[in-house]
């Protein structure tokens, strides 16, 4: 049981894997051990510092790495800002909309959006949209599948408390 950590996007709830407590660990005792020092000296603090850095890095790094995998698909990544791109398929049409968003407490996740009203700020005033849930869309979404974590809300309680499991 977890508080309520992602917003259930009706394409799916897909996150960006993280660092666990132990890689964590034994990533910071292999790199203190170059420095001599002793598995004593390494905190919770510490431990948990290197997740979030990591985490920070993974999504940093998510869009550079997705891009080159959709480009050989026929579909070309847009970087807006360090959180947000825009997808465009072959003819150059809209398809999506991709926004990485932390977690409550852990996490981060990637939300397809494709829904056209909300994609028409990215569009000129004669360009096309696609309607919503063409093949693109479906390609699209297996690929940030094959990339991310996807995962289903199984409940939720009325005090906010989830419960998720892998989809």
């Amino acid at each position: 049981m977890s508080t309520n950590n992602f917003y259930n996007h009706e394409n799916g709830i897909f996150t960006v894997p993280e660092m666990t407590y132990e890689q964590s660990r034994e990533w910071l005792l292999n790199e203190e051990n170059d420095n001599r020092t002793t598995e004593e000296k390494i905190t919770d603090e510490q431990i948990y510092d290197e997740i979030h850095d990591q985490l920070n890095l993974d999504c940093e790094f998510f869009f550079e790495n997705f891009a080159d995998y959709i480009a050989e698909k026929g579909y070309t990544l847009d970087q807006k800002d360090s959180c947000t791109a825009v997808v465009y398929n072959k003819q150059e049409n809209l398809v999506a909309e991709l926004e990485l968003r932390g977690g409550y407490y852990d996490g981060a996740q990637v939300i397809v959006e494709t829904e056209p009203d909300l994609l028409e700020r990215y569009l000129y005033l004669d360009e096309p949209l696609y309607t919503q849930y063409t093949p693109n869309h479906k390609r699209l979404i297996k690929y940030v599948k094959e990339w991310t974590t996807p995962i289903e809300k199984v409940c939720q309680f009325s005090n906010g408390e989830a419960f998720y499991k892998y989809a």
